[in-house]
């Protein structure tokens, strides 16, 4: 017995799920809005040596197009630098950075434009290059990038035509997953070529199928809940895959799959309407956020305004058409962040040290290997949404 438990320890540990003891609580350091001419930033990803990168988003009476311009946020000296656009684009979105924090990849455009192209920045916000575009393409977003210089995404004839797509820097070149209706890569290993993401069949085009590529050797289909809908959001180190899977009632359920694809676990969250998980560590650290059909406080409808998923995305001065609109409606959801770790997923708000209870944490999006978490929040003094970095303590 005691050389079959050895076997299995060593197991769990090769596949990065090995359970750990939470951190006591966490730390909010607020990501700040450092320019005038934006009132939101919204943060997309998170690197080993703990930079952040987004996008700031303004809307100003001047244009009826909102502009966004991305950012690299450095923590240890509070500063954010803007990535500069293409000539002739007014705007840039950042969405992946490198594990060495060197390396930052998005896209450039000018609002109201289809001219989307995926750009790869320096830590200074510097434009490097313009991702190749396969023939025939001409609209592309790099989404994820490694230390080893490959990048995924999509390239696309239009918005609505959208290939998942592979790039290796080092070679200068580029590969299409050359089927199906749409696709869509988020995520690339760390240390490798493999890719995960979703696929809409040419026969089905309503499913979604969550995937692992690599181009070398082909593509896998994630195995899926039964729903026909399953995307595929990080991958670690490991080769472990997290996302979410719908279920035959049309419930959504945070999923982590194995190297060939067999799901390894359902995350288990109870009485929510959907589960997501966004990312996971090399420690095998789960990242997320729950949408919950029970609200503890339906009367209190000002204070749990931010707590209604179809509209916690509006900018701050719609307020009041949120109240408005959630009163009409009789909404009643409750949306959190969580961390799963040691077999349970935690409300990241009951995680929270005391400077920090002014904070209400909605999504969890990225995790790193040092246990610092990115976030979503909303600041309840000033009634204000905002990025956050949630730094763990004993």
């Amino acid at each position: 017995m005691k050389t079959i438990a050895v076997a299995q320890l060593v197991y769990i540990i090769s596949l990065g799920l090995l359970k750990t003891a939470f951190a006591t609580t966490y730390t909010v350091h607020p990501i700040p809005l450092h320019f005038d001419e934006y009132n939101v930033g919204i943060p997309t990803d998170l690197a080993e040596n703990n930079s952040v990168i987004g996008v700031y988003e303004g809307c100003p009476a001047s244009t009826i197009y909102c502009i966004l311009a991305g950012f690299i946020y450095d923590i240890d000296n509070g500063k954010a630098i803007k990535l500069e656009p293409l000539p002739g684009n007014n705007a840039t979105i950042a969405q992946g950075i490198s594990p060495d924090g060197s390396k930052i990849v998005g896209e450039s455009y000018s609002g109201g434009v289809l001219n989307d192209k995926a750009v790869l920045w320096n830590s200074s916000g510097k434009i490097q290059k313009s991702l190749k575009l396969p023939e025939g393409r001409n609209y592309s977003n790099a989404r994820r990038i490694n230390d080893e210089g490959y990048v995924v995404g999509i390239t696309s004839v239009d918005e609505f035509d959208m290939h998942a797509t592979f790039w290796d820097l080092n070679q200068n070149s580029v590969k299409e997953l050359p089927l199906d209706h749409d696709s869509y890569l988020f995520d690339i290993m760390s240390g490798g070529k493999t890719g995960v993401g979703y696929r809409q069949p040419t026969e089905n085009p309503t499913e979604r199928i969550a995937i692992r590529w690599l181009p070398e050797e082909g593509l896998i289909d994630l195995k899926e809940l039964g729903g026909g809908w399953s995307e595929a959001y990080a991958i670690n180190k490991n080769g472990i895959t997290v996302g979410f899977s719908r279920d035959i009632n049309f419930i959504s359920h945070a999923v982590v799959w194995d190297k060939e694809g067999k799901i390894l676990e359902v995350l288990p969250t109870s009485e929510h309407i959907i589960a997501i998980a966004h990312d996971i560590n090399e420690k095998g650290q789960i990242v997320g956020e729950v949408i919950s059909d029970i609200l503890t406080n339906k009367s209190n409808v000002k204070d749990n305004i931010k707590k209604n998923p179809l509209f916690n995305k509006l900018p701050l001065r719609n307020l009041k058409q949120k109240i408005e609109r959630v009163e009409a409606n009789n909404y009643s959801y409750y949306e959190y962040g969580y961390i799963y770790e040691d077999g349970k997923v935690i409300d990241l708000n009951e995680l929270l040290d005391n400077d920090s209870k002014k904070f209400e944490i909605l999504s969890a999006y990225a995790i790193n290997n040092n246990g610092l978490i990115l976030a979503f929040a909303v600041d309840k003094e000033m009634r204000r949404e905002i990025g956050v970095l949630l730094i763990p303590h004993e």
